[in-house]
Parts: structure tokens; sequence; C-alpha cells
């Protein structure tokens, strides 16, 4: 007789090659040019300075 097994969770994903290190790269990129965007624009801008980007 067959005895059944509790479904396990595993830290490692199941399918083959699945790996959470790109997502976690493209990640950091995505981090890393918003802050220094952040930090150009409040070095170029003064507080409450506009700058039109379209003529309409």
């Amino acid at each position: 007789m067959a005895t059944k097994r509790k479904p396990t969770f595993s830290a490692v994903p199941s399918r083959s090659g699945a790996s959470l290190t790109p997502w976690l790269g493209i990640a950091f990129i995505v981090i890393l040019l918003d802050q220094i965007s952040k930090i150009t624009i409040t070095r170029t801008f003064m507080h409450g300075e506009d700058k039109p980007i379209t003529g309409f």
C-alpha cells in the first residue's frame, strides 16, 4: 500500500535552469540608475525651478 507524502517546499526552484540571480541583477541596475538620475536632477535644478520639456 502506498503512503501519501506531504508536499514539501524548497528554496531551490523546481524548474531546471530557473534562477533568481538575473532578476536580482536587473533590479540592482534599475535601482542604481534611479539613484544616479535622482542625484543628477537634484544637483542640476534649484528647489522650485522648472524646465519646459515640450513647446505645447
